[in-house]
């Protein structure tokens, strides 16, 4: 396994909320258009479902990423715990056109 992406597809309020929770490739990988792809086809699977936008944490080295691709920032950047590990994020959003 090289890298694998977690997309969380919810109902909220009677709508499709979609929330990109994890993207993640192996450094043999990274550079090779997988990170895209991967992230494309989450993308696609929020919008087939009749989400109007899908949110993320992101993290300092991927933020650059997210925002070549279309999302925004949301909010200022946060510290988050995760396994007991402090992790800076930025929150984030893309709206579906």
């Amino acid at each position: 396994i090289c890298g694998f992406g977690y997309i969380r597809l919810y109902e909220k309020e009677a709508e499709c909320q979609a929330h990109l929770h994890a993207l993640y490739l192996t450094p043999q990988v990274i550079g090779q258009g997988f990170g895209l792809r991967l992230t494309k086809l989450m993308l696609s699977k929020a919008k087939n479902a009749g989400a109007k936008c899908i949110n993320l944490e992101s993290s300092i080295t991927a933020h650059d990423f997210y925002k070549r691709i279309g999302f925004v920032d949301t909010g200022p950047m946060q510290k988050l715990e995760i396994g007991g590990y402090p992790v800076t994020s930025f929150p984030m959003s893309l709206r579906f056109s």
